[in-house]
Order: C-alpha cells, then sequence, then structure tokens
C-alpha cells in the first residue's frame, strides 16, 4: 500500500490493439473504465472492493494496426488529443545539418 501523499501514473501502451467481441465492447477498456469511473475494481479471490486513488491514467493508440474503436463509454471518461508526427517540411533543420 502506497503512502497517502503518492502519485501514481498508469500508462496504457496501443489502447486499440485488444480484440472487439461479439457484444462490440472490449473487456481490457471496461475494466480501464470502472477504474476511472468509480475508483475501484473488484477483487473477486477476497470478494471486496480496493479503492484505488491517486492514479491518472494516459494512454496512446496505434495509428497503424488495430481495432480504432474505443468504447463511447470508455472516451466519454477522458480527453482525446489528437497529435501526428511533423513533415519534414514542418521541422526546421538545425544549422549543422541543413542540406547544402
Amino acid at each position: 500500500m502506497a503512502p497517502q501523499a503518492t502519485r501514481s501514473l498508469c500508462f496504457i501502451d496501443d489502447m486499440n490493439m485488444p480484440e472487439v467481441d461479439a457484444y462490440g465492447t472490449v473487456q481490457p477498456h471496461m475494466v480501464i473504465r470502472q477504474h476511472l469511473d468509480y475508483g475501484h475494481w473488484y477483487d473477486c479471490n477476497r470478494l471486496c472492493l480496493k479503492e484505488i486513488m491517486n492514479v491518472q491514467c494516459v494512454s496512446c493508440m496505434n495509428p497503424t494496426a488495430g481495432s480504432f474503436t474505443i468504447n463511447p463509454r470508455l472516451q466519454c471518461s477522458a480527453i482525446s488529443v489528437c497529435l501526428s508526427s511533423p513533415s519534414r517540411e514542418q521541422t526546421p533543420c538545425p544549422p549543422s545539418t541543413a542540406p547544402s
């Protein structure tokens, strides 16, 4: 158990990689949504709630693979930001590496 003043960051890589099931949901997304909406997870072994406090989740999606689908129930609990890599023309070259 962490001290009360501790904050944690949870980084979720490739959020769009899990497979969408027959019901249109993604099970890992539902676990994350439960934490974001309710602040706890349910421990099936001990049959109790586990409070999870002072945790911030950050995630990213793979732009070239995966389902490209995020459940709207999960997406409404988060802020979506889209960043693309700059092109060569948009990136200024330092003077020492500038093409001649």
